[in-house]
């Protein structure tokens, strides 16, 4: 015992590594599937249960890589940890690859949230959507914007060069991603309500939640025109929805991630 107790104090222990390949996603198909079949974790764990899924192994580890090659640039830039990477086919959703965090054993930088399923600002990526909002008034891609000093109430809000370009068309505007414009786009679109509503439509229902959950402690909450840039929080994994719902023409469709569950006898459970 006295010998034992004085190796303890000498020991150091590592942490438990997980040998589940894409584990967040496993463990999310986990969840999913005992709220399909209304079963327990120990039923889960026990029933012999084989589960299929969409998941493309081979494109899982270029996904897993392409995360790890950027990670140390993340720290660097902009001192960021946490990275994810998700992946749909977007002609039928399903999600080929699937990455929550850069790493799932890494215990210092909380590597096992599911950095696809958290809700962050989306920044730019979140201006196809303004866009698509004034579209649907009437405008299109060569429609003319001015990137030119605006004041928007009291805010004179800026672009991400502070430079501005004149003249020129939403494409441009888009491609460019450039703040003015995409504030214009913003309310030539209608402003939040049919923005919020378009987006909940192709498959980002998480800056309108979050508003009303907003509104619960504070009933004037309104995000303004800063939403047409990229400030209401939305997941990873809606996001790409989203891109998927324009990838396919505009046709939503909800995300697809287990083909087929059998039991232990080959019986489906679902299909």
């Amino acid at each position: 015992h006295d010998q034992a107790s004085a190796q303890l104090k000498t020991m150091t222990f590592k942490p438990e590594r997980s040998g589940i390949r894409a584990p967040h996603f496993v463990l999310s198909m986990q969840q999913q599937a005992q709220e399909l079949l209304g079963i327990d974790e120990t039923v889960l764990q026990q029933g012999g249960l084989k589960i299929t899924t969409t998941l493309d192994w081979n494109l899982q580890q270029i996904a897993e890589k392409a995360v790890a090659d950027h990670r140390e640039d993340a720290v660097k830039r902009f001192g960021a940890r946490n990275a994810a990477l998700v992946a749909f086919a977007p002609n039928t959703r399903e999600v080929l690859a699937y990455v929550g965090n850069s790493d799932f054993n890494d215990e210092e930088h909380e590597g096992k949230i599911d950095m696809a399923r958290a809700p962050r600002q989306p920044g730019s990526s979140f201006k196809a959507f303004t866009y698509l909002s004034a579209f649907e008034q009437g405008y299109g891609p060569g429609s003319v914007i001015y990137d030119l000093p605006t004041k928007f109430g009291e805010d004179e809000p800026q672009n991400f060069d502070g430079a501005f370009w004149g003249l020129m068309t939403a494409r441009t505007a888009l491609g460019s991603s450039r703040n003015i414009p995409a504030i214009k786009a913003f309310f030539l679109g209608g402003g939040e309500e049919p923005l919020l509503a378009l987006a909940t439509r192709v498959g980002v229902p998480t800056p309108a939640q979050k508003r009303a959950e907003y509104r619960e402690s504070n009933p004037d909450f309104d995000y303004g025109w800063p939403l047409g840039i990229g400030a209401g929080e939305a997941p990873l994994y809606e996001m790409t929805q989203g891109y998927a719902t324009i990838a396919d023409g505009g046709r939503y469709l909800p995300p697809v991630t287990i083909l087929k569950i059998t039991d232990k006898d080959g019986n489906i459970r679902y299909l």
